[in-house]
């Protein structure tokens, strides 16, 4: 049996009649030199649009102007390859403006993702200001989530 999570949606408002596409988002953090080092992956088709790994919060307003560019009203899943702040920091920013989208990430993510306090304050403490240039990461409300 397949699950909810991969069954196809009804075509969603951002993909009516057109042909599936996949492509690649560079989300550059020129603060540290990262060009074509971080980016997501934006899936668009008939049956619906998801996100993979939205990054961190300080490349979200980037993110969104191409999402916007491209006419991405709506977002029906973020996947997490897992909540590093580099993959997953910005999550709960995007939610702000999809907050129809469902969240699929590993059952261990999902408290820090609710609460990222003691993410934040282990990443500060580990990368430092490379964690102050990604910027503090916005909980994500639990029923937006699943696994």
């Amino acid at each position: 049996m397949q699950s909810p999570i991969l069954q196809p949606n009804p075509p969603s408002p951002s993909s009516p009649n057109h042909s599936p596409s996949l492509s690649l988002i560079t989300l550059d953090v020129p603060e540290l030199g990262y060009t074509q080092f971080i980016s997501s992956w934006l899936y668009s088709g008939p049956e619906g649009s998801f996100l993979v790994d939205p990054g961190p919060a300080c490349t979200i307003p980037v993110l969104l102007d191409e999402l916007h560019r491209r006419r991405i009203d709506h977002l029906d899943y973020i996947l997490l390859t897992h909540i590093h702040m580099d993959h997953a920091g910005g999550l709960g920013h995007l939610m702000l403006e999809y907050p129809e989208a469902t969240v699929v990430c590993h059952e261990k993510g999902v408290r820090h993702l609710v609460d990222p306090t003691r993410l934040w304050e282990g990443s500060k403490a580990v990368i430092g200001r490379v964690a102050d240039v990604y910027g503090e990461m916005l909980p994500v409300p639990r029923d937006s989530i699943t696994v």
